[in-house]
């Protein structure tokens, strides 16, 4: 499970809970993740010059969900600081991985969008998945 974060042309933070995440190339190093359509911050991704993914961990169930509800305010109570690309950076995650915008593709009802990775650091939590419509620990 993992969380995305950016900053909208205002300057306000932006986030969505995405299952969809995966490398995509090594060099250079590519990331990709999915998002809805129809999500409140759609139009903030499709025009952010940088985002940053948080692999999570069980201490982040309760952000996962919320940030998976439109219209939540995503960020109340969350131990967040800008990443050095700007972006809403998650204090513990499992793994972040900090981003600049690449190619934004329209896909069915989703936009995929790229990500060349500037910064990734590993943690020593155990990350969590989602499946079956609950979450479940990596052993």
């Amino acid at each position: 499970m993992t969380l995305v974060t950016s900053i909208d042309a205002d300057g306000y933070p932006r986030g969505f809970t995405a299952t969809a995440f995966t490398g995509v190339s090594v060099k250079p190093p590519l990331v990709l993740t999915c998002l809805d359509r129809t999500a409140d911050c759609h139009t903030a991704f499709f025009a952010a010059r940088a985002f940053a993914v948080y692999i999570l961990g069980s201490q982040h169930y309760a952000l996962a969900l919320k940030s998976a509800t439109n219209g939540a305010d995503k960020f109340a109570g969350a131990p967040f600081a800008d990443t050095a690309l700007g972006s809403p950076g998650l204090i513990d995650p499992v793994a972040p991985v900090d981003c600049e915008t690449g190619q934004s593709v329209e896909a069915g009802d989703h936009i995929v969008q790229f990500g060349r990775v500037r910064d990734i650091r590993l943690g020593e939590a155990r990350p969590v998945v989602y499946a079956d419509r609950t979450f479940h620990d990596m052993a």
